[in-house]
């Protein structure tokens, strides 16, 4: 059975854990929807709101461990802890908000989330022994100790703290780092060898100021607390002594004793054995690193004594018995790819997740907020662990060219921890030369490997940066890219940035993923699997539709897309440039070919446009519906067409931004997005294209102009300012081909 402490730090773990979670999707909404302002005024009020649950569960927690201590007074009774204020949990979610990064919010989350238990500890000791000053230090008024209980998997710097017992003075001091404490006199320490004294009462006289000369000399008073000593070691104050620490404060109540963990007469003994062995004369500053050191080294030659390396699942929860289907698995990566930006921006996580499939895992990608940036080449490989043991990326470097790899090493593919390699793509005319060396050195890796290729964007395909998977299928190199679902993606070579530096790439078959992949994939829902089948079912138009060859495992693949009904009171819109074959062409946009690039079908645009339908909703589609952008939607956070345009004014003026547009970003292998002002209202639009097939799928809606408004999360419609000019510096007057 667990011990009861270790028990705590997992709950603790869970709760804080859940509630980051939630809290970032708190964060990221507020930043894709609202502005600043209006953001920081949201997390003000819904905040305190969501946190409180948490820290009141917490406090529960705490309240039912300390009813659970030994000693204290007979016939007492717990009680609840009071939750922090308001504008206390405010503030913190407004830092989180301005400091949007994972590390941030989790760090936040878990210090409130242990702060209920450490509130209701205290609270306890107060109402038990009567004494309201037990809340600013319970060690001063009642000689209350703390024990600092570490994990049986602590590092060693932890073991040897927690080897101490109880001889902390403070919760604070048992697991983070304090300002050393006042320093007892001679005569105080006779006067507690006499008994004349106990020990906290003499920490409490030495704590306050009782001479005027000396209080001044600070700046205080007779009466006022003198403030700590110098902090123990190079951390600041308050901070854990080293990141990602989990170890928790143990109240000890008067009248009880300290009992440790049973592990810990182990590592008293490991103790005990590395401070022996320190040689004599030794810089007293470098014993504690020293000793932890040792310890570590002892826990690792028992562990690996004890637990012979051998091959884990850390996921295998989450295994499909399927067969590979590799339609399928690009098509359950990212089925809500147009569903908004957090689905476009998740190209990490689609890289994870086309992995992990290739492997039998039924994930698909998880969404990226713009809260969140975790998006770093460190960060990709950290979540996986190298052939030889170690953490992928724990080298940090990388190679610089194919000429500085070392011998019996192939691109991509260290000896050591995993790290990555540079492609060669430095200077005009290199951008094959690093899809030849890509070639090569996932020929070399073999039948079946696989990989990661990250590349940036060169500034006519508009800039950024990407990350793509590679796998040998037979000895043939194959592009796919997860998140646009592009069964061929090796078009991506043409747009990189010919810059070094700009290319990399690593192998990733022969990795274990550690449980950190699931951060950024999760186990599919019903939903997701209804959603990618129809997913696969376009990919398998599209594929029939270009020069790709349809990979095998088509057949009996998913469902047709939702059946739109007619919207009898429009004309629906045509192209009025449209060649023989009846396919309507671009003024401005060119494929690869040279020709100009088909436009998108217009059936289903009015539909989405004017009331909200989508492929991927399991609502039935009505005609009034109020979730697209006419003006009596009742979708929040939707800019508005004016009232005074007509369903049908809306649709054509749609169909004109797309056919002639005034300005446009430069163009991406996702698809086009184009504006264009239509009665003093400016449009935007964005279709997909995939493959250099463009798809069905439009979606357009008002951004500023005379009579647009935006609906607010409340509800009410607000004119939107014409003065703002959000998205603006993103796109350039176009140039038309037929001009």
């Amino acid at each position: 059975m667990a011990d009861w402490r270790t028990e705590l730090q997992r709950i603790l773990a869970a709760l804080s854990d859940d509630a980051s979670k939630g809290a970032i999707a708190l964060m990221s909404r507020a930043v894709e929807r609202l502005d600043r302002r209006e953001a920081l005024q949201f997390i003000t009020e819904a905040f305190p709101e969501f946190i409180s649950t948490y820290i009141a569960a917490a406090g529960d927690i705490g309240t039912t461990v300390y009813e659970d201590l030994p000693g204290g007074v007979d016939g007492f009774t717990a009680v609840t802890a009071a939750l922090p204020a308001v504008e206390q949990l405010a503030a913190n979610g407004r830092y989180m908000l301005l400091a949007p990064t994972t590390t941030v919010i989790q760090g936040v989350i878990t210090r409130l989330v242990n702060g209920g238990v450490r509130d209701a500890q205290f609270a306890n000791l107060a109402a038990e022994y009567g004494d309201p000053a037990i809340l600013a230090d319970p060690a001063d008024s009642l000689g209350t100790l703390w024990a600092r209980h570490a994990s049986a998997n602590a590092c060693g710097f932890c073991r040897m703290l927690a080897t101490r017992g109880a001889v902390y003075t403070s919760a604070e001091a048992a697991t983070s780092v304090v300002g050393r404490g006042v320093d007892l006199t001679v005569s105080d320490q006779r006067a507690i060898a006499m008994g004349q004294m106990t020990r906290a009462e003499a920490r409490e006289r030495r704590s306050v100021y009782r001479n005027a000369a000396h209080a001044a000399r600070q700046g205080a008073q007779v009466g006022d607390r003198r403030k700590s000593g110098r902090t123990r070691g190079i951390r600041p104050l308050g901070d854990k002594f080293h990141d990602h620490c989990h170890c928790i404060a143990v109240p000890v109540r008067p009248g009880s004793s300290y009992q440790p963990a049973p592990y810990v007469e182990q590592w008293q003994k490991d103790y005990e054995d590395a401070r022996d062995a320190i040689p004599p004369g030794t810089d007293y500053r470098a014993v504690p690193k020293l000793i932890s050191a040792a310890m570590d080294k002892t826990a690792a030659a028992r562990t690996a004594a004890a637990n012979p390396p051998k091959p884990v699942d850390p996921l295998q929860d989450v295994r499909r018995t399927a067969g590979r289907d590799l339609v399928a698995d690009l098509a359950a990566i990212n089925p809500k790819w147009m569903s908004g930006r957090q689905w476009q921006v998740n190209c990490t996580r689609c890289a994870a997740a086309v992995e992990l499939r290739a492997r039998g895992y039924d994930v698909t990608a998880e969404p990226r907020p713009d809260a969140v940036r975790d998006n770093g080449y460190a960060s990709v490989l950290s979540r996986w662990t190298s052939p030889d043991g170690t953490p992928a990326g724990q080298g940090g470097g990388l190679h610089a060219t194919r000429a500085t790899v070392p011998d019996g090493e192939v691109l991509g593919m260290s000896t050591g921890s995993r790290i990555w390699d540079f492609l060669p793509a430095r200077g005009r005319g290199k951008v094959n030369q690093a899809k030849r060396a890509a070639d090569e050195a996932v020929s070399q890796w073999g039948d079946g490997a696989r990989g990661f290729i990250t590349v940036e964007w060169s500034k006519a395909a508009g800039g950024g940066a990407h990350i793509f998977n590679v796998e040998n299928r037979g000895g043939k190199i194959v592009y796919l890219d997860g998140q646009s679902n592009e069964i061929d993606a090796s078009g991506h070579w043409d747009r990189i940035k010919t810059t070094g530096g700009s290319c990399r790439i690593v192998r990733t078959d022969d990795l274990t993923p550690t449980k950190r992949v699931m951060e950024w994939t999760s186990e599919r829902t019903d939903d997701d699997r209804l959603l990618a089948e129809r997913k696969a079912a376009r990919l398998a138009k599209i594929a029939a539709q270009t020069s790709v060859p349809a990979p095998a495992g088509l057949d009996g693949l998913g469902q047709s897309p939702t059946k739109w009904p007619p919207i009898p009171h429009i004309t629906y819109p045509k192209y009025t440039r449209v060649g023989e074959d009846g396919i309507a062409t671009s003024t401005v946009f060119t494929g690869a070919d040279g020709k100009p690039e088909p436009l998108p079908d217009l059936s289903k645009m009015p539909g989405h446009v004017l009331y909200g339908w989508r492929d991927d909703d399991p609502h039935p589609h009505q005609v009034g519906d109020r979730r697209g952008h006419r003006f009596d939607s009742e979708r929040k956070l939707a800019s508005l067409f004016p009232e005074s345009w007509s369903d049908q004014k809306i649709v054509d003026a749609v169909r004109a931004a797309i056919e002639d547009p005034d300005r446009a970003m430069p163009p991406g292998p996702e698809g086009r997005t184009v504006r264009k002002v239509v009665d003093g209202v400016l449009i935007q639009v964005t279709w997909s294209k995939v493959n250099e097939v463009v798809l069905d799928s439009v979606e357009a809606y008002p951004v500023r102009g005379k009579g647009v408004a935006k609906i607010g999360r409340d509800g009410s419609r607000q004119p939107i300012d014409p003065k703002t000019r959000q998205g603006d510096k993103r796109f350039t007057e176009v140039r038309r081909n037929d001009r």
